[in-house]
């Protein structure tokens, strides 16, 4: 990908980290087993949908950057935004989906934040972070 300046480079650098973290965090699954990978097993797609969707809601990249970073095309990145937020609208046939999204967009603010010390695991319970001595 084609980075614009590096102050953005650093930007992006730390929202694909916060992103990525509160993914993992909410849904339990490790970072290398969803991001940039060929699997089609349902949660590294759902984990991949998520990231698509939080990656365009949260900065200001275009769907091929987005695309570049998970290595997928724009209009894979697109199909995949559209299907996630279908299925949350359709919460009692896709509850599992539409709470892995929730949970991810409550640890990413807990993150991005830094307000909070607190983050939503994937089985909704609400941990809080303590610092180190």
């Amino acid at each position: 990908m084609k980075v614009r300046n590096k102050a953005f480079s650093n930007y992006l650098l730390k929202e694909v980290e916060d992103i990525t973290t509160s993914i993992e965090n909410a849904c339990g699954l490790n970072r290398v087993h969803w991001f940039a990978k060929n699997s089609r097993q349902r949660e590294c797609v759902v984990c991949r949908a998520i990231f698509s969707k939080m990656m365009r809601d949260k900065t200001n990249i275009s769907l091929t950057e987005i695309g570049s970073l998970l290595d997928r095309d724009h209009t894979t990145v697109l199909y995949s935004i559209r299907n996630l937020e279908m299925w949350a609208e359709m919460k009692g046939f896709y509850k599992d989906e539409a709470e892995m999204l929730t949970k991810s967009e409550l640890n990413y603010e807990s993150i991005h934040n830094q307000e909070s010390d607190s983050y939503v695991d994937m089985n909704g319970n609400t941990w809080i972070k303590k610092e180190h001595a």
